[in-house]
């Protein structure tokens, strides 16, 4: 399979260059094996990535097949607000390492706990994947695959610290907890049907992050509050942790209403979203501030 690109005022028809390419493809085949080859469309063994930019052109090997931001654990009708990409690089940012408590106080479908149990028991996220396209390529050496996937495994650490995560929707959850599990990470992870604000945290220190309602269906003085809360419930239940929050009501998250030590700008989709960290300290070390820089 062709799969093209085309950018720039040169070439404005990228599915007359991939045609251009699978015939010179097909010919190739035909000529040293007398036939074309067939091209599976759903599944292809093989796909070539033609990228044109202006008068310049590439052809890649695409190795991977499934984007590598499909880990393979979530269920199919989970919507999760956080892909697993994004989720593993709010950790990233943060200077997670798996060395603390973690808590996600609004899991959804347990993305955020999942990628961190992840680093935390310094698991490779393709691990569960069985089917990469390199292993459809003439080169490829199945009995050395074996043999990094295994040094991968050993390299697994044992449990040093808890993970918890909270929803109050039971069907997110199930979700989660299914997740979890495909991902072999279901003795790692507490998922409990429980409220963030009235559920008492893991010992600190630790690393709290939230993923709260941005507020598309919920009311603005009804957002204002949740988050008004949510920096309230920080402030008395969580001194020495570090809170990580990502959203995309920049207003809403001014009502957290604590002083935040660092802000990134983040795409979630194409929802534009702050992502900001907190130091939370007992007593009157956090003085209200605006949380958005």
């Amino acid at each position: 399979m062709i799969k093209a690109a085309a950018t720039g005022p040169v070439h404005t028809h990228s599915h007359f260059a991939a045609l251009k390419i699978k015939d010179a493809v097909a010919d190739h085949f035909r000529d040293i094996s007398g036939k074309r080859p067939d091209v599976e469309i759903k599944n292809p063994d093989v796909v070539i990535h033609l990228r044109i930019y202006n008068n310049e052109i590439s052809l890649s090997l695409d190795s991977s097949g499934q984007p590598l931001n499909k880990r393979g654990y979530r269920p199919r009708e989970a919507e999760a607000p956080l892909n697993e990409c994004l989720a593993a690089g709010m950790l990233m940012l943060a200077d997670y390492e798996g060395k603390t408590n973690f808590v996600d106080g609004m899991c959804g479908s347990g993305t955020l706990a999942i990628e961190a149990a992840l680093i935390a028991n310094r698991i490779a996220p393709g691990l569960l994947r069985d089917d990469f396209s390199f292993m459809h390529w003439n080169d490829f050496d199945p009995e050395l695959f074996e043999v990094i996937r295994e040094a991968t495994v050993n390299r697994i650490g044992e449990k040093t610290h808890e993970i918890v995560a909270f929803d109050n929707d039971i069907h997110a959850i199930r979700l989660a907890k299914e997740a979890a599990e495909t991902a072999k990470l279901d003795d790692v992870i507490d998922f409990r049907h429980a409220d963030f604000m009235l559920e008492p945290p893991l010992p600190a220190p630790g690393f709290l992050a939230l993923n709260p309602p941005y507020g598309e269906r919920i009311r603005t003085e009804d957002i204002e509050e949740l988050y008004e809360r949510i920096g309230s419930r920080l402030k008395e239940a969580y001194p020495g942790y570090r809170a990580w929050v990502i959203s995309g009501n920049i207003e809403a998250m001014y009502k957290i209403g604590l002083r935040t030590f660092q802000t990134y700008h983040l795409l979630n989709g194409k929802i534009e979203c702050r992502y900001s960290g907190y130091q939370i300290y007992s007593g009157s070390r956090t003085p209200k501030a605006e949380t958005a820089q």
